[in-house]
């Protein structure tokens, strides 16, 4: 056990700043108000719906019904109705398959999200 028998209040190399005090650990807290904004954004305005297998699929639709030149094949397991994977190809890429079809893209992006997908 520590016990605090004596207080020295006087600083002889340097002078305390007042305003040092508001920067104490003690006062790094939101007040009330700003707690109470932070709980109404983060429950009302920042909802958002699905996960993100879901938002992805539904944007790439949503592209689709713009421009019928999309192509987006999801592997979709018939059991538990799982989303295991997405192929897609935007109208430019469809293009350029045709082209060059006999060509191998590597996607230098895998495992570079937080699901770690290949």
């Amino acid at each position: 056990m520590i016990r605090i028998t004596s207080f020295n209040d006087h600083h002889v190399e340097h002078q305390l700043l007042p305003d040092t005090n508001i920067f104490a650990p003690v006062n790094r807290r939101f007040s009330d108000d700003c707690r109470e904004e932070i709980r109404h954004l983060v429950v009302n305005e920042h909802k958002v719906e699905g996960n993100d297998a879901f938002r992805l699929l539904l944007q790439l639709y949503e592209y689709r019904e713009k421009d019928s030149n999309w192509y987006i094949e999801p592997l979709i397991d018939s059991i538990s109705n799982h989303l295991h994977g997405i192929f897609w190809m935007d109208p430019g890429q469809r293009e350029r398959w045709i082209q060059f079809s006999n060509i191998i893209v590597q996607d230098n992006t895998a495992q570079t999200n937080h699901y770690n997908f290949p």
